[in-house]
C-alpha cells in the first residue's frame, strides 16, 4: 500500500527530519507508484482504450508534475482523443518553461488546427520550424495549416460550384485559377 507507507515514511521525518532511510524510502516508493500509473496507462493505450490510459497516466503525471516531456505525451493521447482542450492545457503547462520544445509546439499547433484556429496554429509551427528547418513533419503541417487557412477562406459561391452538376466555361476558369492559387 503505497499510499499508506509514503505517509508512515513522511510521519518518521516529522520526527527526525534527517533521517535518510525515510528520504530514499519516500523516492522510491513514489517512484514506484508513478511506474505502475505508467505501465497501466500503457497497457491500456496498447488496448484501444484510450480513456483508461488517460486516467492512468495523469494519475503518474501527478506523481511526477515536473516532467515536461510526460506532459506532453498526455497531451498527444489528449489530442488522439479529439479533447482539444485538455490537450492544449497539457502543452501550455510545457511551453512557458521550456518555450523551444518542439514536441509541445507541435502539440499546441495541432490543437490550433482541430479548433481551426488557423492563425495560431500557424504561428506555432512557424516557431517549430525556425527550430527545427529540416523537421519534414513540422513542415508538411505548415503548409496544412496555411492550406487549410486559405481553404477556409474561399467564399460560398466557390462551394457551390464545386457541388454543382453542371458547370460553365467560365466557373471551370474560375475553380482553375483557385486551385492554382492553393
Amino acid at each position: 500500500n503505497h499510499r499508506d507507507a509514503l505517509t508512515l515514511y513522511h510521519k518518521v521525518l516529522e520526527i527526525d527530519p534527517n533521517n535518510q532511510f525515510a528520504q530514499q524510502q519516500i523516492a522510491v516508493v513514489t517512484q514506484d507508484m508513478f511506474d505502475l500509473h505508467y505501465a497501466q496507462g500503457l497497457e491500456y493505450q496498447q488496448l484501444g482504450d484510450l480513456e483508461q490510459a488517460t486516467i492512468e497516466f495523469q494519475k503518474a503525471y501527478s506523481i511526477d508534475p515536473e516532467n515536461w516531456a510526460f506532459a506532453v505525451e498526455i497531451g498527444f493521447l489528449f489530442l488522439q482523443q479529439q479533447d482539444y482542450t485538455m490537450a492544449d492545457g497539457y502543452f501550455q503547462q510545457v511551453l512557458p518553461d521550456k518555450p523551444d520544445y518542439l514536441p509541445a509546439l507541435i502539440g499546441a499547433g495541432r490543437v490550433q488546427l482541430g479548433l481551426k484556429n488557423y492563425k495560431e496554429a500557424i504561428q506555432y509551427f512557424e516557431r517549430a520550424v525556425l527550430i527545427s528547418p529540416e523537421d519534414t513533419e513540422v513542415t508538411d503541417l505548415l503548409r496544412q495549416a496555411q492550406s487549410e487557412r486559405l481553404t477556409a477562406s474561399l467564399p460560398q459561391q466557390y462551394w457551390n460550384i464545386v457541388m454543382s452538376a453542371q458547370v460553365t466555361r467560365g466557373e471551370v476558369a474560375a475553380l482553375l485559377m483557385v486551385d492554382l492559387m492553393l
